[in-house]
């Protein structure tokens, strides 16, 4: 299958402020961690029907610039801890498809996964810093910032006669279908989307995917319209790889 467009680093647009505040909690910690080369295997194949994430979603970047970090926290329940799930993505690269689950206990934030990654970070009202270290050893250092606009982290359907379809766990929702052109270029197939966000006006956006087969994926969009995501089709299990762009 044709590589993609190799996507350019970029920055999520937040106030520096509230991102310095982030890192000032996370300093705070005494978390310092040392970032290996090595890579994380990615998942075999992403389920065939993915579950529904919803709750308070931070999103933002990491030290690995092809990597991004979406936190999702469940409800509030009389002081207990708040339930936690966190997804680390780095799109076409492939090698980095990691969900983690965990607790928000106070302001402590410790998730971990089946091969062995763990999380840990702190929560302040700016936002969510801290680190990972993945099961072959990679650390990466993350700073999530609350989702706006049409940020999230969204599961995208892939439908049949060029149809798409997901929603964020924040409460947004996006609807696509393919250009009329249909044709790949340079081996990705571009679908016309119109994403509505819980709190702002819709926006168009294009979507690019390695195919057109139904099939389902999880997508990590950031605020100006950029992101990573990673999937597969139901029948053939090829990869999906969802990339937007404004």
């Amino acid at each position: 299958m044709p590589a993609g467009p190799v996507a350019t680093p970029f920055s999520f647009p937040a106030p520096r402020t509230d991102r310095r505040a982030v890192l000032r909690a996370l300093g705070a910690t005494g978390l310092v961690l040392t970032q290996a080369p090595a890579r994380a295997l990615a998942q075999e194949s992403t389920p065939a029907a993915l579950a529904r994430v919803t709750g308070e979603t931070f999103i933002g970047e990491t030290s690995d610039p092809e990597t991004l970090v979406a936190i999702v926290l469940g409800d509030v329940a009389d002081g207990e801890p708040r339930p936690a799930r966190v997804y680390l993505c780095n799109g076409l690269e492939r090698t980095i498809d990691i969900w983690l689950t965990g607790e928000l206990t106070g302001e402590q934030l410790s998730l971990t996964a089946d091969d062995g990654s763990q999380l840990s970070g702190v929560h302040n009202p700016a936002g969510i810093g801290g680190g990972a270290t993945l099961g072959d050893g990679t650390s990466l250092l993350f700073t999530a910032l609350p989702a706006q606009g049409m940020a999230g982290l969204y599961t995208v359907e892939m439908l049949a006669e060029g149809q798409m379809e997901g929603s964020s766990a924040s409460g947004a929702t996006l609807v696509g279908e393919l250009t009329e052109e249909g044709a790949p270029e340079a081996g990705r197939y571009a679908y016309v989307v119109t994403l509505t966000p819980p709190t702002q006006d819709a926006v168009r956006l294009t979507i690019t995917t390695a195919t057109t087969e139904e099939g389902e994926s999880r997508l990590i969009l950031l605020a100006d319209g950029h992101g990573r995501g990673q999937g597969k089709t139901r029948k053939s299990r090829d990869w999906i790889d969802p990339e937007p762009s404004p």
